[in-house]
């Protein structure tokens, strides 16, 4: 216990050596930092602006013309996409295709 109150001594004594700033250099310093973020969120939001025009120039327009030549429509599910299955279902041939119900017979 000695020892808590020996370091809560030394770091009240070396907070009152700290050249804390005055609200004036905080108020800068917060407007400073406030100014810098919304510059550099604006500086993002034109690239990500500028990266989305050229995949949906690029990119997604070769998409859309697959579409086109497969004849189907956009919101038909692709090969990378997961397809609803009920998994009870689903044979791996060395199964019948006969629903199997839930064993009763297991009690706790």
């Amino acid at each position: 216990m000695k020892k808590f109150w020996t370091f809560a001594k030394e770091a009240r004594s070396e907070l009152s050596r700290v050249n804390w700033p005055t609200k004036q250099q905080t108020i800068k310093y917060t407007l400073v930092v406030i100014g810098l973020s919304l510059a550099i969120s604006l500086y993002l939001g034109v690239l990500d602006y500028i990266f989305e025009s050229v995949l949906k120039t690029y990119v997604i327009n070769i998409n859309e013309n697959t579409y086109k030549a497969q004849n189907l429509p956009k919101d038909q599910s692709t090969p990378n996409q997961p397809v609803e299955t009920n998994a009870t279902e689903i044979n791996f041939g060395n199964e019948s295709n006969e629903k199997k119900e839930p064993n009763s017979n297991v009690t706790n």
